[in-house]
């Protein structure tokens, strides 16, 4: 098959396509926001950098002629906003579309118009992937046929996000959290909770992996708190080196206030770092509170703090704790399931494209 993706050169996209690539499909790529994929061919969609939204629909001439020109089987969007509304418009008849959490949890809630835009998206697309229940009932709501509707989660390489050889509880007092340095993710929470922590344990440390447009302003607040020495920013973290750092971290933090099937909690619980989360709808679906993680209050640090101080002081149930886990992500987040389904995805849509549509 020739599979196009539409969608940012992220650790994401390039999973998903080197995967398709190195089982010999053909494997282009259309995006605003370019990097390196060995596996594929980049087409950028802008000359310069994206400034706007209205971008998007300027570009679409320029991605019309790139797919007239590569003619693939498959065309799969990330994200029903954006790059899938551009799918839509440009092929409906072999367009998979990935809702992914907030593109449809928050975006339709902003204005009528986005609402439109996503609905338009969902009613041409072929199939439409969810990554989770909660997002497969938004979608419906919003107007996407169920049974175009595929849901399951991508998954994690348990072959890589694994406890490693030291006893779990053995680790030392070490927070980590992966995510953006973006509102969704609210780090404010996990900053403001850093002082109660370190009142009762001094030893313990925070280390924060990614970049965003909040970085600044989060290590202005560390140092307003005067806890700057208890936090590490690592930055914009390459993803082969996650796996060893989650194995080094006790408790793996996250306070998105909303989110699909979060990839970074999979490979957390993978690699046997005790979760403590939001508690919304996509924590729930991985997360029974007190028993393979913690579920805390969206901005309760107080909460958070009281969370944090009770997983690593109980070295017994962290151990427990990854136990469980492993076993879930073996049986319900195997990236080896997660990519089998997605290429009976693709192979029903390709089947599906008549050959006077071509």
């Amino acid at each position: 098959m020739k599979i196009c993706y539409l969608g940012d050169v992220n650790i994401q996209v390039r999973l998903v396509s080197a995967h398709f690539a190195a089982q010999g499909h053909e494997v282009h790529i259309c995006t605003f926001r370019p990097g390196v994929a060995e596996h594929a061919t980049v087409h950028p969609l802008l000359s310069g950098r994206l400034r706007s939204k209205a971008q998007y629909l300027m570009a679409l001439p320029r991605l019309r002629r790139i797919l007239a020109s590569v003619d693939p089987d498959v065309v799969h969007a990330f994200y029903v906003t954006s790059y899938g509304l551009l799918g839509s418009l440009s092929c409906p008849d072999r367009l998979v579309l990935n809702a992914m959490g907030s593109d449809i949890l928050l975006g339709p809630r902003d204005t009528i118009w986005r609402r439109w835009l996503v609905s338009h998206a969902l009613a041409r697309a072929r199939m439409i992937l969810s990554v989770a229940p909660h997002l497969t009932e938004r979608l419906v709501s919003l107007g996407a046929p169920p049974d175009k509707v595929e849901t399951f989660p991508r998954g994690i390489d348990t072959s890589l996000f694994h406890p490693g050889e030291t006893p779990v509880g053995q680790r030392g007092p070490t927070v980590i959290c992966v995510r953006k340095m973006e509102p969704l993710y609210n780090h404010a929470v996990l900053l403001e909770a850093a002082p109660k922590i370190l009142a009762r344990n001094p030893e313990v440390r925070f280390v924060l992996c990614g970049d965003g447009s909040l970085k600044a302003d989060l290590r202005a607040k560390i140092e307003n708190l005067g806890v700057t020495k208890a936090f590490t920013f690592l930055g914009d973290t390459p993803h082969a080196q996650l796996p060893e750092l989650l194995r080094q971290a006790s408790v793996y933090f996250s306070g998105a206030v909303s989110d699909g099937t979060s990839v970074s909690l999979l490979e957390a619980m993978g690699a046997g770092a005790y979760p403590i989360v939001t508690d919304i709808a996509a924590n729930r679906d991985w997360i029974e509170d007190g028993v393979n993680g913690s579920l805390f209050p969206s901005n309760d640090s107080e909460a958070l703090a009281e969370r944090i101080l009770r997983a690593l002081g109980d070295a017994s149930a962290r151990d427990e704790a990854a136990r469980r886990n492993q076993e879930i992500v073996r049986q319900r987040a195997s990236w080896s399931e997660g990519t089998r389904r997605l290429g009976e995805v693709y192979r029903r849509v390709a089947a599906a494209v008549p050959l006077a549509g071509r």
